[in-house]
């Protein structure tokens, strides 16, 4: 099964007003419901003189597309900790950055001298549940000196918690 463009409507709108103006070259992009983005292009292809049709090129960008995302949030994140010397509000910038980058929801804590770890910044994508981040560290606090590693995060709490339960309060 084909994965249409976010709105199919606009995808064939699009290529109606190209044939209806009729460009000699066109390009556009598109952005997939799966996330992938493509480069649509077109050229008049002509024989004899004469238009006998249209040749379309389309060419997944995606990569490029999240490398110029990832290089624009890198200069964000460099430009946010070069003009801000308080620590808190670099850290509350940073994290804002991150969230809609790489997650729905991003958090900042530093370790006390007593191993505690003390909330400095968080954020979400859904500023109604950002609330629910700071009540998810105050009733499961995070436990530096007993840490797990899975998939690459670092994530302790000190308390078990259903992880369909919380995948709930989160979405």
């Amino acid at each position: 099964m084909p994965i249409l463009q976010q709105d199919p409507r606009q995808f064939l709108a699009g290529i109606e007003a190209i044939y209806a103006s009729s460009p000699p070259e066109s390009y556009d992009l598109l952005e997939l419901a799966d996330g992938r983005v493509v480069e649509r292009s077109s050229r008049i292809q002509f024989v004899d003189e004469r238009n006998v049709g249209r040749v379309w090129s389309f060419r997944d960008i995606t990569a490029s597309k999240q490398a110029e995302r990832t290089t624009r949030f890198l200069a964000d994140a460099s430009a946010a900790l070069a003009e801000l010397t308080d620590y808190k509000s670099t850290l509350q910038k940073v994290v804002g950055l991150a969230v809609p980058f790489f997650a729905d929801w991003c958090a900042a804590d530093m370790q006390e001298a007593d191993g505690s770890l003390r909330r400095l910044a968080v954020t979400h994508s859904d500023p109604a549940k950002l609330q629910l981040a700071h009540e998810l560290f105050r009733v499961y606090p995070p436990r530096p000196s007993d840490r797990s590693k899975e998939a690459g995060f670092d994530h302790h709490m000190t308390k078990p918690v259903e992880f369909a339960a919380l995948q709930e309060l989160l979405s």
